[in-house]
């Protein structure tokens, strides 16, 4: 048990003892200036008898603080010896010769010859806390005239058992517990253990004392902040301490805030949100981190923070910053699929901290550019575009859609058509686009590597054979080409390749091919398509060489009706087409004979037949005379050209 006393000066004792005692030797001087002040060892003759008691008290006794139930205090109970001790008087007697009243004698008496009482008694007290005033008379009375007393005050101070504080975390866990600690104010515990409540009950372990363990009930969580209070008694007073018990969930914001559970799903190329909900709501001065994949800032072949798109841009992409990880709320998009990620929160509290987790199994769209890339639907409301597939709602259908119908992008009419070169152009750029935006989300070129051509041989305008490198029977609509070579410019090939690209759409297996929302095509069939019209555009002109040409140089013939000429490639020659100087024609082809007599004959020719754009046959509209036959054709960007000479004879 603690006693709280108030320790006495020795040296201030010391030095009122000294006054005292000085004070004493000049009174009693005096006393003797006016009588004779005889031998002590002289005394034989005389019979003393007390003149008078002097008592010089000196300091009060030291205040007294003891706490409740202390046994250790002055009792009245105590021997008189022990009651003296608590102060230190001085006390002369003047005792006068009966015989000779001339003669005194003073002497000494002794503190403990004194009668002492206390009162009230202060062992009486000492489990009644409380300040109490103590009196200690101490007296002596040899008759009723020579007697001295004098009374002694100080202070006792009974303290009871009082929990000064708790101390504890303001803040638990759901299904955690808290350690408390009480400290007492003064008196410790060791006669009053201090016994424990909660306002919400619960459990404490030990019972009482002053460092316990308190268990909320299971799955108890605080409604408000600082609404559970925890209460440490002691006999003497008590003290609370406010608590907190709080919950961390990972909710989805998209799904009105439905809990997510330690495993959950994401989706590649879709925004993901998670959101932390922290009950009791409303708490100030929280902190959040989260991770994913247990980095602060992940890596851009992770997860990105956004992106923009339009028809013909893809970017830029916006990665994850740490600030982006340090709000309440957590948005991203997952760019690989097929695996395994991680994300974590961290909430914290002015003195905890708790983290909650999801692992989460990517998995990508089987058809991302129909179900993310290409959504919404043109006909669809526009203002329902979810930004979660398409930040900024960048709307492909229908900017594709506009862009056909010669509108721009804010529906405003163009003042130019999407023809020839622009054509190619436009659409590469698409195509571009697209494949930047498959690039950052890891997503295969296609689904298929094989080329795409719906048209068959038995359309109308079927395979496109003019695109190729030697060329066909077949024309183009525009131009009237019949291979590749032959086209001259990108804006060439870009207006004659119109026509059997619509007819591409319109023969392709997804009728969304057939309408303005052909992006959403499945299968990537739109893509397919275009990057094999795409792949058509780069051309190399040349020219085709002649490889036999009838009558052949030199020769004799008895007559002539037509001439011909065999190219290594096929050369367009249809008539209808103004814009074709490439084609051969009659134009280009003259025919002279220089007859026996020297005269020179120019032959009309007839329009060039073929079968296969190879073989051409001029037929001559009249008979030539005998003679020395001389044939120039004139070349042209389509093939090169060529002189002949033979005989009729």
């Amino acid at each position: 048990m603690r006693t709280i006393r108030k320790v006495k000066n020795p040296l201030i004792s010391l030095i009122l003892c000294t006054f005292f005692l000085v004070l004493g030797i000049n009174l009693f001087a005096q006393s003797s200036s006016e009588s004779e002040e005889v031998d002590p060892s002289n005394v034989k003759n005389c019979t003393w008898v007390c003149d008078k008691i002097e008592m010089y008290p000196g300091d009060d006794p030291d205040d007294i603080t003891i706490c409740k139930g202390y046994s250790s205090v002055p009792s009245e109970s105590d021997s008189n010896a022990e009651k003296a001790a608590l102060v230190d008087p001085v006390i002369t007697k003047t005792e006068i010769c009966e015989e000779d009243t001339s003669k005194t004698r003073t002497v000494n008496i002794h503190k403990n010859d004194l009668t002492w009482t206390l009162s009230p008694d202060p062992a009486s007290l000492s489990n009644t806390p409380g300040e109490y005033t103590i009196s200690l008379i101490g007296s002596i009375e040899e008759d009723t005239s020579c007697s001295a007393s004098h009374t002694y005050t100080f202070k006792l101070t009974v303290k009871d058992i009082i929990v000064a504080k708790v101390e504890g975390k303001k803040f638990i866990e759901v299904d955690t517990s808290l350690d408390l600690t009480a400290t007492p104010e003064d008196c410790d515990f060791e006669d009053g253990q201090p016994t424990w409540t909660s306002s919400a009950g619960g459990t404490f372990a030990p019972e009482t004392g002053a460092s316990v363990t308190w268990t909320p009930p299971s799955g108890f969580v605080s409604s408000s902040i600082d609404d559970v209070t925890i209460t440490a008694t002691a006999p003497g007073g008590y003290k609370t301490h406010k608590v907190t018990v709080v919950k961390v969930e990972i909710v989805d914001p998209q799904n009105g805030d439905a809990v997510i559970g330690d495993t959950s799903t994401g989706e590649i190329a879709i925004r993901d949100k998670w959101k932390a909900k922290v009950t009791p709501k409303d708490i100030p001065n929280l902190k959040y981190q989260w991770y994913v994949d247990e980095e602060t800032t992940p890596e851009a072949d992770r997860a990105i923070y956004t992106y923009e798109q339009t028809l013909y841009f893809h970017g830029p992409v916006t990665s994850l910053n740490a600030g982006h990880l340090q709000k309440e709320e957590l948005e991203l998009f997952w760019v690989n699929g097929n695996i395994e990620a991680t994300v974590k929160l961290e909430v914290t509290f002015p003195d905890l901290v708790v983290d909650e987790e999801t692992t989460l199994t990517l998995t990508p769209d089987p058809d991302p550019n129909k179900n993310i890339y290409s959504e919404p639907k043109s006909t669809a409301n526009l203002a329902d575009v979810d930004e979660d597939r398409q930040p900024g709602k960048f709307r492909l259908n229908q900017r594709h859609k506009n862009w056909h119908a010669k509108y721009d992008l804010d529906g405003e009419i163009f003042f130019e058509e999407y023809v020839g070169a622009k054509f190619l152009v436009d659409h590469s750029r698409m195509i571009t686009a697209s494949k930047a935006w498959r690039a950052t989300f890891k997503f295969p070129p296609m689904r298929s590597r094989e080329a795409y051509n719906p048209l068959s041989n038995n359309h109308p305008i079927a395979y496109a054979a003019f695109l190729t490198d030697n060329g066909s029977t077949k024309h183009s609509r525009v131009y009237g080409y019949v291979r590749k070579g032959e086209f001259g410019s990108m804006e060439e090939i870009g207006d004659d390749m119109q026509l059997w690209h619509f007819h591409g759409h319109n023969v392709a297996p997804d009728a969304l091919m057939q309408g303005p929302d052909s992006i959403s095509s499945a299968d990537d069939i739109l893509w397919k398509w275009h990057q094999y019209v795409d792949d058509q555009k780069h051309i190399a002109i040349d020219k085709a060489e002649v490889e036999d040409k009838l009558p052949r140089f030199g020769a004799v013939v008895p007559n002539l009706t037509e001439i011909s000429f065999r190219f290594s490639k096929a050369v367009s020659h249809k008539n209808g087409f103004s814009q074709n100087d490439k084609k051969i024609d009659k134009k280009y082809l003259k025919l002279e004979v220089l007859d026996e007599n020297n005269k020179l004959h120019v032959i009309a020719l007839g329009d060039a037949v073929t079968a296969d754009n190879l073989t051409f046959k001029f037929p001559l509209l009249s008979i030539p005379p005998k003679g020395l036959v001389s044939v120039k054709l004139t070349g042209t960007a389509s093939y090169e050209g060529t002189d002949n000479r033979f005989v009729i004879k």
